[in-house]
């Protein structure tokens, strides 16, 4: 981690997360010192998307032997180009050496066939986020890899132990969720199921650290901890276009000044506006009502050339009077509000409740300290570095109590479930602000 020009009591709490989460312990109480890592000579990398592109250029870049599947010749020929594309790009950038670059294609090989795996230590899928998809899909590996081969899954939701149901031995699957561009970006979640082994979170360690990024262990739940941080940021941004009237390049602004890295209606067209709300759909989650209407348009961001924004052929991104008209019209219907009377009550809008999901995940024990979830969040959402994260940043520049005070505002005018508050963060708010985590 580069955080030499943070202030001193930043740099060491993000430090000392850093470290704490290296001290994992399993949901059985068994602890990270008791296991070893299989030894990794081969990687397989299946899916030649974006994510599985990008992962399989860390893994590459690392000094890994790497084979990157996809299902047929057309779609990896695709694949092989456009991560060559991302690897030159990376140069240009400077971001990787070109030596690196040359060790990334050397490492690299490609595959139509999924038994080309059986002698990889580990394979790890990257493939559409649907369980059915992805069950077939174990069911295959579980004929096809080597005893001691360790499975991980990309998913960024789904529930572990239902992946790990079609395997004779469930106890080597593990989740490694990348974050997107998974080449870039630091933050990993390592999700541990039911039956996860103590080997194959050492050995999703392992690999994590050799690719220079940040493991952080989390419990298995829907959205796992990032992405259900994630969703009430998205949810509440997306009442704000829905309910009251903001534009896109209104929250983009309000975000970015506040120091996000990106505005979220920015990226969400990165992301695939479809991307988002197929992961709704599969978890049964409420898509805000913009959403549903770009869905229904077939505005899916950056990939169909509009969205939230429209997009030339250079990729140039411009305000479209559609969308704002569409907010326009949205605006008067019907539907519980809170008094949101400027830039600020916006932005504790969006705030508030999402620290109220960060107390609910530790209250259920998906993550070991508030200090992780900061970690994450600065090195996996592009929050503000210098805050320290979001709980650090509520906790000494608004508080708790404040908090508290309006989720209960909130809730009693609408019951709205995400502002209700969560017993953890209603007992440290009780404690003051000066409350210890």
């Amino acid at each position: 981690m580069q955080m030499e020009n943070l202030p001193e009591n930043v740099r060491g709490y993000l430090t000392e997360a850093y470290v704490s989460s290296k001290n994992w312990r399993l949901p059985n109480g068994q602890t990270a010192h008791r296991f070893k890592p299989v030894q990794l000579r081969e990687v397989g990398v299946i899916g030649g998307g974006t994510m599985g592109r990008g992962i399989a250029i860390a893994i590459a870049r690392a000094g890994y032997r790497t084979i990157l599947i996809e299902n047929d010749q057309k779609f990896l020929d695709s694949a092989k180009t456009e991560l060559a594309k991302s690897v030159l790009r990376e140069v240009k950038v400077k971001r990787m050496k070109e030596t690196d670059a040359e060790k990334v294609h050397k490492n690299l090989s490609y595959s139509t066939d999924l038994s080309s795996l059986k002698t990889c230590d580990l394979v790890i899928e990257a493939i559409f986020e649907n369980m059915a998809l992805k069950k077939t899909l174990f069911s295959k590996l579980d004929n096809i890899c080597k005893k001691g081969c360790i499975l991980g899954t990309n998913t960024s939701s789904l529930d572990i132990d239902q992946l790990a149901s079609p395997l004779s031995d469930k106890t080597r699957l593990v989740g490694i969720h990348f974050f997107n561009p998974a080449h870039i970006m630091k933050t990993i979640e390592i999700i541990a199921g039911t039956f996860t082994s103590g080997e194959a979170v050492a050995t999703a360690f392992e690999i994590s650290n050799r690719m220079k990024k940040l493991p952080v262990l989390v419990g298995n739940c829907p959205g796992f901890v990032f992405n259900r941080i994630l969703f009430v940021y998205s949810g509440l941004v997306g009442e704000l276009l829905s309910k009251y009237g903001f534009f896109p390049k209104q929250v983009d602004k309000m975000m970015m000044d506040f120091g996000i890295a990106m505005g979220p209606a920015a990226m969400w067209d990165m992301n695939g506006i479809d991307v988002g709300a197929k992961v709704a759909e599969e978890h049964g989650w409420q898509q805000h009502d913009l959403q549903k209407k770009m869905m229904e348009l077939g505005r899916y961001g950056r990939k169909s050339g509009k969205g939230y924004y429209l997009y030339t052929k250079e990729g140039k991104k411009v305000v479209d009077p559609e969308v704002e008209k569409m907010i326009l019209e949205l605006k008067e219907k019907p539907g519980k509000r809170v008094q949101i009377s400027g830039e600020k009550d916006a932005l504790e809008f969006v705030l508030f409740p999402m620290i109220n999901e960060a107390f609910k995940l530790l209250e259920e024990g998906m993550i070991a300290e508030p200090a992780q979830i900061d970690l994450m969040l600065v090195f996996g959402l592009g929050w503000p570095v210098k805050t320290g994260g979001l709980i650090k940043y509520v906790m000494e520049q608004i508080g708790l109590h404040k908090v508290k005070e309006r989720l209960d505002q909130w809730h009693a005018e609408t019951g709205i479930d995400a502002f209700k508050a969560s017993k953890m963060l209603d007992a440290y708010a009780r404690k003051g602000p000066k409350a210890n985590l």
